[in-house]
């Protein structure tokens, strides 16, 4: 309407707030469909034409009205949105205004854009020791996150530790020193921390004594890292978004390594088939792709592969035909 109340026009229904276009020409809003039980993002111009779908979110039927905001440029809209009934995890995207695309996926429950629209600062809370507040950064494409503040109301720490992964590395050998197994077990999962978790968020850090890393089981004489892990398919644990670094070839001792149910990206890295004393290995339901690699053969005490639920390709290696008692292949299989 104008600003005196005349010209009342009705551009359709809504779900939330709609907001303006920087130039004011448009205006972005949710319609929640219930019969598909989909939120779906619109935009109209301002005379009520050219309504635009841009994308549907089936994902989104339990979750609270998001708030929109739209790039400085007009080019992506941003919301995130949080579950209605207090579930922990919350997400949200950056959208392309002329496809519909999704430019980059965010985790919080507030998300907002930098004057330049160069980058996005994220609140969102963390399932770690406890319910934590993390407020983040990332560039608009979703990549370079950088922690400012972590912690609960009572104590917030600042987020230099956590980018410092060097810093953090450093202390390994005086943490753990007389065990240089756990000092290299430590190293290396710090130098992986940040590529494997990606958009998301692991406690892993030189403040943590690493008998609590989330996910990792210490165990032996001396103690080393036998398990990794981390599946996002238990409830109120966020999924890791980034990818499988080849690093992870390097822990010598690991007997398990679970990291089903993730939006893990990325191929398998063939490094995995360093991992000489590994017996159970799931990699299922993330979005892995590429050719299986061949040394996955190497894993001779390898007894149960779950890797389905992927888009990976080829064929898994002929020696484990012969010694996994389970595995979920999903079509895949054995090289002849």
């Amino acid at each position: 309407m104008r600003p005196d109340g005349s010209g009342v026009l009705n551009v359709g229904p809504a779900t939330g707030h709609p907001a303006w276009s920087p130039d004011s020409s448009r205006l972005a809003f949710f319609q929640f469909e219930y019969e598909a039980e989909t939120w779906v993002l619109y935009t109209v111009s301002a005379n009520g034409t050219d309504r635009r779908r841009l994308a549907a979110f089936e994902q989104m039927e339990n979750w609270s009205h998001p708030q929109l905001s739209w790039s400085p440029d007009g080019s992506a809209l941003l919301f995130a949105y949080e579950h209605k009934y207090g579930h922990p995890s919350s997400t949200g995207h950056v959208v392309g205004v002329d496809d519909g695309s999704i430019l980059a996926n965010v985790e919080g429950l507030v998300a907002a854009w930098s004057p330049d629209g160069s980058r996005i600062a994220v609140l969102t809370e963390v399932p770690v020791d406890g319910m934590h507040d993390v407020l983040y950064t990332l560039s608009k494409d979703g990549t370079d996150r950088r922690v400012l503040v972590r912690g609960s109301a009572e104590e917030l720490i600042p987020g230099s530790d956590w980018n410092d992964v060097s810093k953090d590395v450093a202390a390994c050998a005086e943490l753990y020193a007389g065990n240089p197994g756990l000092v290299e077990d430590c190293r290396t999962l710090l130098t992986i921390r940040n590529a494997l978790a990606g958009s998301s968020f692991l406690n892993w850090s030189a403040d943590v004594p690493i008998e609590e890393w989330e996910g990792v089981a210490i165990e032996g004489d001396p103690p080393r890292v036998r398990a990794l892990l981390r599946s996002g398919g238990e409830a109120g644990v966020p999924k890791l978004k980034g990818v499988i670094p080849p690093e992870l070839g390097k822990l010598s001792e690991l007997m398990s390594l679970d990291l089903g149910y993730n939006d893990l990206t990325g191929g398998m890295p063939p490094q995995l088939g360093n991992l000489s004393k590994l017996e159970y290995l799931s990699l299922q339901s993330n979005m892995l792709s590429g050719s299986i690699p061949p040394e996955l053969g190497d894993l001779a005490r390898l007894r149960i592969l779950f890797i389905g639920g992927n888009n990976l390709s080829g064929c898994v290696a002929s020696a484990l035909s012969d010694t996994l008692t389970e595995f979920w292949l999903d079509g895949l299989e054995f090289c002849k």
